[in-house]
């Protein structure tokens, strides 16, 4: 039985199934196999934590308490390994909670129950039992069960070692007039041969070996070497190929095979998985070997159809899903440690660089504050008292803030209009230098076509500068307001006619270009 242990494992990696329980009767003799199994699995990463032994007795309350565990623990595929008795108790039990293929659980039941194990109708009759679900129910609790069985006969067509066929062998078996089932085959049957035959081969090596040895066939020294000769066992019998290769169990064939029901009385059995052990009498892993499925024979009776699963809850979705595919990491949490120094490089670099921005602003603003009394000491003979200014209209706003209209008094010319321009009280150092290094250049200008700069209030707040006045305004504003006169024959005599006529045009682009030629001949961009 320790053979199964692989059997389990190619299977469920096949149906990617990772999590599985058990349920046995204490001193059951063909459990042994489950303390392996448990072992493998856990060392493939399958979790088996739940391998649960109840007394042999008819303990009720001990497995409804094992099913009630391994249900609060969501295990889907269980491994039931009990006796007839005990079977039809644990899947009764089963349905009253269901943990039934209807539900996605998944049940392994031995091969070796009676074919009619279930049928707690007849038993309870006949062994005065007292299992409470009847016949009907019982099928709906095991409907699409597996069972692990060894192959009870090699291919039909596969040679013996008397030099026939399987399939002539059998035929042979049936016309034996002692032999009662003309329809059917015992499974056991070739197993009975093949023991017979390899008893008859041990029989022979020994008498070979030593005649002496059929003369003492109890001793102890007999029955060592015979037990080592039957370890060397390696024949094609009827079941197939005979081998122990220093195993306590044949290495055999092994069929995965599903019982269903079309109704309660139609039965189904059928062979969904076949696993073909190594027969290399030199192989390094006598238990290996490969598991060939056919999952589309199979029958699923959960919902849907599908194939359930083991009850092992999805993990939670990892918050930064795309980045972990990035870095090419497995675990979500390392992809949150990188993500997360990444994220903190990256604020830290971005907090650098507007630090340093910051210093390079304020570094040049302590620069322009020692600059600005100098630039203020260079326009102190421009000042002029505020009492000598008169505000009294707004014409629009520049850069620095809004542009006035009106008076200004000066001593060699008296009252005259004036344009004022006013820097925004509260203004920063900064925009303060920009002011007044405006004004600081237009100071220097002398020409006819360019505003000049006439005086300065720094001293307190609001800051002006005070210029020269357009009476019509800017030129762009003058001329738009008189496009509609140009080539106008009606009005073309008349004053603001004039204004736009071919000449006058002329002698204003010819005063445009006079001006900002002086200024680049002082390298000063006009903007």
């Amino acid at each position: 039985m320790i053979f199964l242990r692989q059997v389990y494992l190619q299977l469920l990696n096949k149906l990617k199934w990772s999590k599985i329980g058990a349920l046995s009767a204490d001193g059951h003799k063909y459990t042994e196999y489950l303390a392996h199994l448990q072992v493998l699995l856990r060392k493939n990463n399958i979790t088996f934590d739940f391998n649960n032994k109840f007394p042999p007795q008819e303990n009720i309350e001990n497995i409804k308490q094992y099913l009630q565990d391994m249900m609060e623990d969501n295990i889907h595929i269980i491994i039931g390994d009990v006796y007839d008795n005990i079977a039809r108790i644990v899947m009764c039990i089963a349905f009253e909670m269901g943990m039934t293929s209807q539900n996605s659980y998944v049940w392994f039941l031995p091969s070796w129950l009676n074919s009619d194990w279930y049928d707690t109708d007849k038993y309870n009759k006949k062994n005065n039992e007292t299992v409470w679900c009847n016949t009907e129910q019982m099928v709906q609790a095991i409907n699409g069960y597996f069972s692990l069985s060894h192959a009870p006969y090699g291919p039909n067509d596969s040679l013996t070692n008397e030099n026939i066929t399987v399939k002539q062998w059998k035929e042979k078996l049936k016309n034996y007039s002692f032999y009662n089932r003309r329809n059917s085959l015992s499974e056991y049957a070739g197993y009975a041969y093949d023991a017979v035959w390899m008893y008859a081969y041990a029989l022979k090596k020994l008498y070979d070996e030593n005649p002496t040895y059929l003369l003492e066939l109890h001793s102890e020294n007999t029955t060592k070497r015979m037990v080592e000769v039957l370890k060397q066992t390696n024949f094609q019998g009827v079941s197939g190929t005979i081998q122990f290769r220093n195993q306590a169990s044949r290495i055999s064939v092994v069929n995965v095979i599903q019982c269903y029901f079309k109704n309660i009385s139609d039965k189904q059995m059928t062979t969904v998985a076949v696993f073909h052990p190594n027969n290399l009498i030199n192989d390094q892993e006598p238990l290996a070997g490969l598991l060939s499925l056919n999952e589309s024979l199979i029958h699923w009776f959960s919902p849907g159809g599908i194939r359930p699963t083991d009850g092992i809850l999805p993990p939670p979705k990892c918050l930064v899903e795309s980045f972990k595919n990035l870095v090419g990491v497995k675990d979500c949490e390392v992809a949150l440690v990188i993500a997360n120094f990444l994220g903190f490089g990256f604020i830290g670099v971005v907090l650098s660089f507007i630090f340093i921005q910051i210093y390079k602003v304020k570094k040049k603003e302590l620069e322009q504050i020692k600059n600005l009394p100098l630039l203020e000491g260079r326009l102190d003979r421009w000042e002029i008292p505020r009492n000598k200014l008169v505000i009294n209209r707004k014409l629009g706003e520049g850069a620095f803030g809004d542009v006035y209209g009106g008076e200004a008094y000066f001593d060699e010319k008296g009252w005259i209009p004036v344009a004022v321009k006013a820097l925004k009280v509260g203004s920063k150092s900064e925009e303060k230098l920009d002011f007044l290094s405006e004004a600081e250049v237009m100071k220097k200008f002398d020409h006819k076509n360019i505003i000049k700069l006439l005086a300065v209030c720094i001293r307190g707040e609001p800051t002006y500068t005070i210029m020269e006045l357009m009476l019509y305004g800017d030129l762009k504003t003058f001329l738009l307001a008189r496009r509609h006169l140009v080539n106008d024959i009606q009005s073309q005599y008349c004053r603001e006619a004039n204004e736009v006529s071919s000449k006058k045009l002329t002698m204003m682009a010819l005063d445009v270009a006079l001006a900002l030629s002086y200024l680049a001949e002082r390298k000063i961009v006009h903007r």
